[in-house]
């Protein structure tokens, strides 16, 4: 059967994601994240609620089938249409080679941002203006008002606290979150600090994988496995 992933540009850091599934501590659980699959370009916000392309769908598909079969697996998505697809079909390619996965809905997080604020920002920074980059630096340097979008770090910690509780309950197994650009985007930079480009590109069903140790994080990306120390406020 032909590999979508390997077919297409941005199927990269997703299979460098799944070679990495064979270097993790098989005794200790692990927690992925990563954007959704494949969707259509989006030029307005009236296109945000985009679905999956029919390649997104077979690559989210191929996705879950080439996870390893032996760790059991927890899926959670965002509201949107792209990641609620992502997540079914992923789950499909696992349960199609028998592993052990469960689909568990809606993650308990997202920012608390004022949504017509929210698209008026994406629209003027990121669609008309210089792109993701821009909108995200925009957005971590605090140019937007905090009660329209809700401050990156503090977004960041919710989501940590909430992703570690659910961790100590995973065994061996692998938590994965599907969400977005941003969301990713944020984690990279607020958990893990300077060990990524600062132009990182968070691409289709790209993103990492996080295994905790004792002094350190692991991390897993499309560039290799690092190690970043925990930040201050990671006392979970």
């Amino acid at each position: 059967m032909s590999s979508i992933l390997e077919s297409v540009e941005w199927g990269k850091p997703a299979l460098a994601l799944l070679k990495h599934c064979k270097d993790l501590d098989p005794k200790r659980p692990a927690l992925m994240h990563i954007r959704h699959s494949e969707r259509p370009p989006i030029h307005s916000r009236e296109e945000g609620g985009a679905t999956l392309t029919e390649t997104g769908i077979k690559a989210a598909h191929e996705f879950g089938a080439r996870l390893p079969g032996d760790r059991s697996y927890r899926l959670y998505h965002s509201s949107s249409a792209r990641t609620i697809e992502t997540v079914e079909h992923i789950n499909r390619g696992l349960v199609g080679k028998n592993a052990r996965s469960r689909l568990y809905g809606v993650m308990p997080f997202r920012p608390q941002n004022q949504q017509e604020q929210f698209w008026d920002y994406i629209t003027r920074d990121w669609i008309e203006g210089g792109g993701g980059l821009a909108f995200f630096v925009n957005w971590v340097g605090g140019r937007y008002p905090s009660s329209e979008m809700e401050p990156t770090l503090q977004f960041a910690m919710r989501a940590a606290a909430k992703t570690m509780d659910n961790l100590r309950q995973a065994d061996a197994g692998m938590d994965i979150y599907v969400s977005h650009y941003m969301w990713v985007a944020l984690m990279l930079f607020h958990w893990f600090g300077g060990i990524l480009p600062l132009d990182y590109r968070v691409m289709f069903m790209d993103g990492f994988i996080l295994q905790l140790a004792e002094e350190r994080m692991r991390v897993y990306t499309k560039y290799g496995k690092k190690e970043a120390y925990y930040p201050h406020w990671w006392n979970f």
